[in-house]
């Protein structure tokens, strides 16, 4: 009887160089405690696995700290909309472009908390207020409306969030002792990316509110937007920017918004890259095994 021997390649060989990296970084034993010394190139390595591997690990990460199926409600109210006079290549509410966007005087202090006690009623645990203006600066009069505003929601048994631009030292202590629980300041995107988008507010000046905030002892809130004509290597210089002490010793929240192009903004003349790159598709090849994985999966779903 002839017997037919099969060379085997070794499962190694089969492993791209990136997940070989991402898993010596993920797998020392300082892994399961939050760095906030990573690489630009580590984290290349990471944001370049397959999208499956990614989903994998995430979960995996999430599950080891949170409820999987606990989701928290959050609400989130425009009090001051439209009017803005800064250039932010993706907003609608600038006043540099013409959009559909009107602008709205704020809200009073009786509309927010109704508005709240709806949100608590539907369910939500979280409440947030944004405004359109690049600060809040001399608002005394707005400020004080405000500071009304986060004492009633917090008395509501609500998380108060806000995001009112660039504020001061003593503004983020006022907002503190008022009851705030977060605020909200995105880095956008890459310092590099960042002249491409906005020039009337540096990337530095995010800091030094993000810096004032902390400082007062508020949680923050700090992501991103992809979709403003950013590189990959731009959305991983948006992670590695997360780094500063500012934001250190971990970030609590970093919200991924993704922009919807309109035809009267700017960034809708910029090149917009994927949020799935073709290349995390081409990374992961679907088998006959992982579709039928899949099916079965979509199918105890639906059940």
């Amino acid at each position: 009887m002839t017997m037919l021997a099969r060379k085997m390649t070794p499962r190694s060989l089969l492993v791209s160089p990136s997940l070989r990296t991402s898993r010596r970084l993920l797998s020392t034993p300082s892994a399961a405690m939050p760095r906030n010394d990573w690489t630009r190139d580590e984290i290349g390595a990471i944001y370049r696995l397959p999208f499956t591997e990614l989903l994998h690990r995430a979960s995996t990460v999430h599950r080891e700290h949170f409820d999987p199926l606990e989701v928290q409600r959050c609400t989130l109210l425009s009090i001051k909309t439209g009017g803005c006079n800064e250039d932010c290549k993706y907003c609608a509410q600038s006043t540099r472009y013409k959009t559909s966007v009107k602008p709205t005087p704020m809200m009073s202090v009786d509309e927010v908390v109704y508005a709240a006690k709806r949100a608590k009623d539907a369910g939500s645990t979280r409440y947030c207020m944004g405004t359109a203006w690049r600060e809040l600066g001399s608002k005394k009069g707005a400020f004080g409306k405000i500071l009304s505003m986060v004492s009633e929601v917090n008395g509501m048994g609500l998380e108060v969030c806000c995001t009112l631009g660039m504020v001061n030292e003593a503004q983020a202590r006022e907002l503190k002792a008022a009851g705030l629980t977060a605020y909200n300041h995105n880095l956008d995107t890459s310092r590099e990316h960042y002249p491409s988008v906005i020039s009337t507010r540096t990337y530095d000046d995010r800091l030094q509110t993000i810096k004032n905030v902390r400082k007062a002892g508020i949680s923050v809130c700090c992501g991103g937007i992809l979709g403003l004509g950013e590189s990959e290597d731009d959305r991983i210089g948006l992670l590695h920017g997360t780094r500063p002490p500012c934001l250190r010793p971990f970030l609590p929240s970093f919200p991924a918004c993704k922009k919807i192009p309109r035809p009267t903004a700017r960034v809708s003349r910029l090149r917009i890259v994927s949020v799935l790159s073709p290349q995390s598709w081409r990374r992961w090849r679907p088998t006959p095994s992982r579709c039928r994985s899949t099916r079965s999966s979509r199918s105890r779903a639906r059940r």
